[in-house]
């Protein structure tokens, strides 16, 4: 569970801005770049840009919360299929 963490959070810390959010997918450029990336829940495996993140996973949600003055927050959960749960927050500065 903790390297499953790892890898999410190291997918979820190269966000820069959301341009396309569902509850099972997240469509973001990167930090550092103008790279489009795409996180997202195939079958049973987490997926960034069609690799393989994380196998056994039984669900995802994605959220953001755009209604912060000054940040949005991106919220997300996954539940493995072992029954244990990860999940975080990353605050995203507002575009003007």
């Amino acid at each position: 569970m903790v390297l499953s963490r790892k890898k999410i959070e190291s997918v979820i810390n190269r966000i820069d801005v959301i341009t396309d959010i569902s509850s099972h997918q997240v469509t973001f450029t990167d930090f550092d770049s103008d790279t489009v990336t795409i996180l997202e829940l195939k079958g049973d495996s987490l997926v960034v840009n069609d690799r393989t993140l994380c196998k056994e996973i039984k669900k995802v949600k994605f959220e953001l919360d755009d209604t912060k003055k000054e940040q949005n927050v991106f919220y997300w959960e996954c539940e493995l299929q072992s029954g244990k749960w990860v999940g975080g927050a990353k605050k995203l500065r507002k575009r003007q």
